[in-house]
């Protein structure tokens, strides 16, 4: 790989290796204000929420403007298995439409979350106890690190 490349992919927000039970960081770079990656707002939805739709996915926190290219790229790159369900939901005027709805496999969530937690430790925001997980709303696992202490500033 060329130097050029090879620093390309050390600035990628995503660039992991997967070892047994646990993610490795490749030389990515951290900051302390940082927000949560698109990766990392889907992958967190997923585990928090057990499922998620492309309607469900563009709201806040998750603001996931493309779900199936992050799903995509989860199943590709990063070799998650996500399942997928064919949905009839209410559209525009309230005329059917059908998405999809995307889920972890039980077999994926250690993979998941220590995926997740890997992608919190380089924008420096603790790890998640996943034992305590609905202990916290999904936006405030969700929140930079900047955010964090401007809302508790009052």
């Amino acid at each position: 790989m060329s130097e050029k490349n090879q620093a390309a992919r050390q600035g990628s927000p995503i660039d992991t290796q997967y070892n047994g039970s646990e993610f490795t960081q490749i030389g990515a770079r951290t900051a302390t204000t940082k927000p949560a990656s698109q990766i990392e707002r889907v992958l967190l939805a997923l585990l928090y929420n057990g499922s998620i739709n492309c309607q469900e996915a563009e709201h806040q926190p998750i603001r996931a403007r493309h779900l199936n290219s992050v799903i995509s790229e989860l199943a590709n790159r990063h070799q998650l298995e996500v399942g997928r369900q064919r949905e009839q939901v209410k559209g525009y005027q309230g005329t059917a439409c059908h998405l999809t709805r995307y889920s972890l496999p039980t077999a994926q969530t250690d993979r998941a979350q220590a995926m997740v937690n890997q992608l919190r430790a380089r924008r420096n925001a603790p790890p998640i106890n996943w034992r305590q997980l609905t202990s916290h709303t999904l936006n405030q696992y969700l929140q930079s690190a900047e955010s964090c202490r401007q809302s508790t500033r009052g």
